[in-house]
């Protein structure tokens, strides 16, 4: 099975240009595993992974949670390790089939596990489909990461100052 796994801009990093651990982690508050695509499910359903991603997958704000364009890390279930499993899991508040989840792995596992392996498959959608990652691809990145930043600052001293819209 071919597995995506979006990712943030707000976890690439600034000198380095790569994703930080924080994109691999299990959410400690709900016990939820690492966030998985099922690409073959989402090709049947959407037409490819950039689609279904911007149509299923958003903030609160309503962003693509990929930023935009999205931005993937692609693999196959068989380099998982044993005891991993991949579970399908749908939620109410998002109701997509293609979801799955990543099971059975420690935070300190999926740090090693990924920095090992995820460096050469990134991609970034882009017209109507998606290509490997540039050197351009993660300058964007960095731009929609500082843009967050500022936009988090801002908000952060229109709160502290009572001036919240």
């Amino acid at each position: 099975m071919g597995l995506v796994h979006l990712l943030s801009p707000v976890q690439f990093g600034k000198h380095d240009k790569r994703y930080n651990r924080l994109a691999w982690r299990t959410n400690v508050d709900d016990g939820s595993g690492v966030s998985v695509i099922c690409e073959s499910c989402a090709n049947e359903d959407s037409g490819n992974i950039c689609v279904h991603a911007r149509a299923n997958y958003r903030n609160s704000r309503g962003d693509p949670l990929g930023g935009e364009p999205p931005a993937f890390w692609k693999f196959s279930r068989d380099i998982l390790p044993p005891g991993w499993r991949v579970v399908q899991r749908i939620y109410p508040d998002a109701p997509d089939r293609c979801h799955y989840e990543i099971e059975g792995a420690e935070n300190n596992e999926l740090d090693s596990f990924f920095f090992t392996h995820m460096f050469e498959n990134y991609f970034v959608c882009r017209n109507g489909d998606y290509a490997p990652m540039t050197e351009d691809d993660k300058d964007d990145i960095l731009r929609q990461r500082a843009e967050r930043e500022r936009l988090r600052e801002l908000k952060r001293q229109q709160q502290s100052s009572g001036n919240v819209p």
